[in-house]
């Protein structure tokens, strides 16, 4: 395994705010023809996006190993 080099979190984050009670939720597309599978709603503050289910996956995948 191959953990990432080491970051300044400041440098990340820059003047961005914290974020607290984030949230998501896994929910099946009702409509599969337009987006078939899972899709993962991920809400931090008033701020949302959805990642595809396979994507959010690989990158849960990816975080576990360096835990």
């Amino acid at each position: 395994m191959t953990l990432p080099d080491e970051v300044n979190l400041q440098d990340l984050v820059g003047d961005g705010e914290y974020v607290e009670n984030a949230r998501w939720t896994l929910f099946a597309d009702l409509d599969p023809d337009e987006a078939p599978g899972r899709s993962v709603l991920l809400v931090l503050g008033d701020r949302w996006t959805v990642l595809k289910g396979d994507d959010f996956r690989a990158l849960a995948r990816r975080l576990l190993e360096q835990l």
